[in-house]
């Protein structure tokens, strides 16, 4: 009896494994499939393949983290925490994960949140693309000094994507800091104008702003005439419309070069465009400024994408911003909005 027993105890535990080995291939052909299906782009069959290898291993975190990729977010963001600090997973994949989670914080503009997630990716693995992302979230934190320390390690990398794009942030601080030359020199350094990647044509874009300033005019000509193809990418097209502002006509209670009250305790401003290229926002700034005063361009970074921010006036409240636009813009047919300065 004791031989019959023993020889059962053996029958299952051989029958477990056989089971434990078919789940894995399941789980493995499951994920096999759901990653080639997310490659292809068909998410929702990627989450239901990527799903049942998950819900069949949970614990493996390569599985996870490719679920994580179509998962619903809270559960993603589970995920990737769970990646990221587990030390026994893999450097590049806790990376990546810091990595995911500093995106999910970035594009809920938690900044400060991001900012440190994109730091301990970095601190795992040094990847220029952590410390680039970590200099934009640092950037819109208003914290230059950082973002400009973490694009210039990254120029050090001569020759390569983000180099050049490191190049053209820097170009940014300068141009805002009124260091035009500076600015020019970098945007120089930035390459050609690539229409795959948004930012080499602000970049020129920019580059001509900074022609003009210092007073390039070779450089001017050339530069809009390397623009022309790019003049109508517009992040809003029907603020085009805007430019005209019928200036040969004179609205009745706005009379020409109507002024915008100042002071030193300004909070607000009137934003009437946003731009994704420079030469349209300063084409716009250039007609505005035929009617009012103090119409400027604000360049911020979202997204890791660069747009142009025309706005008018300086105010001391939100009420008093409107009230004017209300009395002065929109009788000009201008649409405007009051935001922080």
């Amino acid at each position: 009896m004791s031989g019959l027993l023993k020889t059962l105890a053996v029958a299952e535990v051989l029958l477990g494994v056989v089971l434990a080995g078919t789940s894995g291939a399941v789980a493995d052909a499951d994920h096999i499939a759901g990653v080639k299906l997310l490659e292809k782009g068909s998410y929702m069959e990627a989450a239901k393949r990527l799903g049942q290898a998950y819900r069949s291993h949970p614990s493996d975190c390569r599985i996870a983290s490719d679920y994580a990729r179509v998962a619903p977010c809270s559960l993603s963001v589970a995920i990737y925490t769970r990646c990221a600090t587990d030390t026994t997973v893999p450097d590049s994949l806790r990376a990546a994960s810091y990595g995911q989670l500093g995106d999910y914080s970035f594009v809920h503009s938690a900044f400060k949140t991001a900012a440190e997630k994109y730091r301990l990716a970095s601190t795992i693995r040094s990847d220029p693309y952590y410390r680039h992302r970590w200099a934009l979230a640092a950037a819109a934190l208003h914290d230059i000094k950082t973002a400009r320390s973490l694009w210039h390690t990254i120029t050090l990398d001569h020759g390569t994507l983000l180099a050049l794009e490191a190049h053209y942030r820097i170009g940014l601080i300068d141009m805002e800091e009124g260091l035009y030359d500076s600015a020019f020199q970098r945007f120089c350094r930035a390459g050609g104008i690539d229409a795959a990647r948004s930012w080499t044509i602000a970049a020129t874009a920019a580059k001509l702003e900074c022609a003009i300033k210092l007073g390039k005019a070779d450089s001017v000509k050339a530069l809009e005439k390397r623009l022309q193809p790019f003049g109508e990418q517009l992040l809003e097209r029907d603020l085009l419309d805007l430019a005209s502002l019928r200036t040969e006509k004179k609205t009745a209670g706005a009379p020409a070069d109507a002024p915008v009250p100042s002071g030193d305790e300004t909070a607000y401003t009137l934003q009437v465009g946003a731009f994704g290229s420079l030469d349209n926002a300063t084409n716009l700034q250039k007609r505005l400024e035929q009617r009012f005063r103090e119409v400027s361009i604000l360049p911020v970074t979202l997204s890791d994408k660069v747009f142009y921010r025309v706005r008018i006036g300086a105010f001391k409240s939100k009420a008093a911003a409107e009230a004017y636009g209300g009395d002065s813009l929109a009788p000009a047919g201008i649409t405007f909005k009051a935001v922080p300065r």
